[in-house]
C-alpha cells in the first residue's frame, strides 16, 4: 500500500488539479494506494471543493483551526496506512511523474527514505525565485555542516519514507521547520536517504506561495535544535 499525504491550506486554484494528477499517476502504477488530504482550516473555498471531490481512494481530514504545515502533516500521518508514505505538496510546484521514480528507488535500493531534490540532475531550470533559492542553499549547507551529511535539498516538499522509519522520527514540529526536524533526525538516527531529481515549477508569492522570511530563521533554529536535542 502506498500512502500519498497532501497537507493543504487555501489552495482553491490548485487542489482539484493536484488530486487529478496524483490519481492519474498512481492509477498507472497498478499498486494499491490511498491519498490522504488534511485541510488546515482553509477559508478560500478549498474545503468546499474537497467536500465535493469524489474518489474512493481519498481520505480527507478537516482541521478546526490552522495547525501549521507540520501540524497538518502530522494529521495526515495519523490516518495513513501504507507501508510507503510519500509527502507531496498541494500546489503543483512538483511534477507527479516523480512518484514512480520514488517507488523504483525503494525497489532497487531499499533505503529508509527518498528525497525528491530540486537541485540535482536538473533538466528544466527556473530562472526566478532567487531569494528562495539562496535561502534553500544556506539551510542545506548549514544542515550538512552540522550533521556531516551531503543533502542537496533539505526543504523539498516531496519526501518518502518506509512506515517504520517515519514512526521512528516521532515528529514534533508544527510549522515549516518540520522539514529541518526530519533531516536532522534522519541523520542522528543514521537512516539511509537517497535523493532523486524532480521537475520543479516554483510559484511566486503572488501565486499563493506561503513561505516567509521568518520561516528561514525558524529553520535555522530548528537545525541547531535537532543537532543537539534528544531524539
Amino acid at each position: 500500500m502506498i500512502s500519498l499525504l497532501i497537507p493543504v491550506f487555501n489552495e482553491k486554484k490548485y487542489i482539484s488539479k493536484t488530486l487529478d494528477n496524483c490519481i492519474s499517476q498512481l492509477e498507472e502504477l497498478n499498486q494499491d494506494y490511498e491519498i490522504v488530504v488534511s485541510d488546515n482550516a482553509s477559508d478560500d473555498g478549498t474545503k468546499e471543493i474537497l467536500e465535493n471531490y469524489k474518489s474512493d481512494k481519498l481520505k480527507i481530514n478537516f482541521n478546526n483551526y490552522n495547525k501549521g504545515k507540520g501540524g497538518n502533516l502530522k494529521e495526515c500521518i495519523k490516518i495513513a496506512t501504507g507501508e510507503i508514505i510519500i509527502f507531496f505538496d498541494s500546489d503543483l510546484e512538483y511534477n507527479v511523474n516523480v512518484i514512480p521514480d520514488i517507488l523504483e528507488c525503494f525497489d532497487k535500493f531499499n533505503p529508509d527514505t527518498v528525497f525528491a531534490s530540486r537541485f540535482i540532475n536538473i533538466k528544466y531550470k527556473p530562472t526566478h525565485g532567487l531569494i528562495f533559492y539562496i535561502a534553500n542553499v544556506i539551510l542545506t549547507m548549514f544542515t550538512n555542516i552540522l550533521f556531516n551529511k551531503n543533502y542537496s535539498d533539505v526543504e523539498t516538499g516531496v519526501k518518502a519514507f518506509k512506515k517504520n522509519t517515519l514512526q521512528d522520527l516521532k515528529l514534533k514540529s508544527n510549522a515549516f521547520d518540520i522539514e529541518n526536524e526530519i533531516c536532522g533526525k534522519l541523520a542522528r538516527l543514521a537512516k539511509d536517504v537517497i535523493e532523486i531529481p524532480v521537475e520543479y515549477y516554483p510559484r511566486k508569492k503572488t501565486d499563493g506561495k506561503k513561505v516567509k522570511w521568518i520561516d528561514f530563521f525558524k529553520a535555522l533554529i530548528s537545525i541547531i535544535k535537532w543537532r543537539f536535542y534528544k531524539v
